[in-house]
């Protein structure tokens, strides 16, 4: 399936460094669509308000910790390659403004729209060859206190933080997440400054939906 390339978003971050709960909160955005196919039907075609979007997110985030990484989203329609396989890396093809991804391809034409924009994980980005014909990413770093907060309560989570290195010199928006989580005072003006960035306005009413969300996540990751 063809989009254009400015439809695509890589967030770029570790496991555990809270990426993918970061894009859920720009996915109250009307034209951002969430990266699993079951979310998307159910915030096109059963959300009928922001309401419907918070409560429909919440139930991704549990307060089991357990269940984490079995409720959060992971069928993708816009599909990355496999983080635990090294070799295997994402075969786009980038012509001109436009880029071909792999995934359900059925899927994405039925839902498609040019104005909507789509999130793709990327955990290496050596497995992104044309990463860098995407203009817009937005990456994570400085997550010491965040990745022990994941660790302590979601156990299979394995990596090496000491490897991570993402570079600041690039036109990458970069989240500081031991700073955006745990202060709503700081994460407001990421979120608002990550929508000027992708050049989408959120309304008052958008910024409120994310606050709850943003109080949520914080209140159950906050658990020991």
């Amino acid at each position: 399936m063809r989009i254009n390339t400015n439809q695509l978003i890589p967030i770029i971050f570790p496991p555990g460094a809270g990426g993918h709960f970061f894009f859920n909160l720009l996915t109250i955005h009307p034209d951002v669509m969430p990266m699993g196919k079951d979310q998307c039907m159910k915030k096109l075609f059963e959300d009928e308000n922001l309401d419907d979007s918070v409560a429909r997110i919440k139930l991704t985030v549990p307060k089991d910790h357990s269940m984490w990484q079995d409720i959060e989203s992971h069928d993708y329609y816009i599909a990355p390659p496999r983080f635990d396989d090294p070799n295997d890396s994402a075969n786009w093809i980038v012509e001109d403004d436009s880029i071909t991804t792999e995934g359900d391809d059925y899927f994405l034409n039925k839902v498609n729209k040019y104005w909507y924009r789509y999130g793709v994980v990327v955990h290496n980005v050596e497995q992104f060859p044309l990463l860098h014909k995407i203009k817009k990413q937005i990456g994570f770093d400085r997550f010491t206190r965040h990745v022990e907060n994941s660790t302590n309560k979601i156990k299979n989570v394995t990596y090496d933080y000491s490897t991570w290195d993402i570079e600041r010199d690039k036109d990458i928006l970069i989240i500081d997440s031991d700073e955006f989580y745990y202060d709503w005072s700081k994460a407001s003006p990421w979120i608002r400054f990550s929508f000027e960035y992708l050049n989408l306005k959120i309304t008052d009413e958008g910024m409120d939906a994310i606050k709850q969300l943003w109080h949520h996540y914080l209140s159950v990751h906050s658990i020991d």
